[in-house]
């Protein structure tokens, strides 16, 4: 039951940190961040504030700016959040989106480097006729149990 909670607190920490940098610091830098997750210790004590910016070139700068705002941000969420304590907030970049980019850069490179690699191999590289024999190796319908009855057969159960 604890993560559930845990889960729906982190939610509501999102939406009104967003909100606060949106709408109530008066701060045109700190609005630029857009808060993506919120991961809070199971103690309540800390919480980090996942962020990401359209502009990849000012985060750090708004990363300063969000770190000499944070004690005001915690301030502005205690008096919204009804917990018996309000978190310290810790602001981090969120890296992921860039991530995914490059992995799925790297697979669309790999796929194309492939499809060139599958085009030169023809269907005819690849018959049926040689593994036949290895298939009827292992798959021999005639296979019986040790007691003598066919698998599957009411005398086998």
């Amino acid at each position: 039951m604890g993560s559930i909670r845990i889960g729906r607190i982190n939610r509501e920490i999102q939406r009104i940190v967003s909100d606060i940098l949106q709408n109530r610091l008066k701060d045109d830098v700190a609005a630029k961040a857009i808060v993506t997750d919120v991961d809070t210790t199971p103690d309540l004590s800390v919480a980090k504030v996942y962020f990401t910016t359209i502009s990849p070139k000012i985060r750090k700068k708004i990363l300063r700016r969000l770190e000499n705002e944070a004690k005001r941000v915690r301030s502005l969420l205690g008096r919204e959040i009804h917990l018996k304590k309000t978190p310290e907030i810790h602001f981090i970049i969120d890296e992921s989106e860039e991530k995914a980019r490059h992995i799925d850069a790297l697979l669309d490179s790999l796929h194309l480097s492939g499809s060139e690699t599958s085009e030169k191999l023809s269907e005819e590289d690849f018959e049926d006729d040689e593994f036949e024999d290895e298939d009827e190796k292992y798959f021999d319908d005639n296979d019986d149990d040790e007691d003598g009855g066919e698998r599957g057969s009411p005398e086998a159960f």
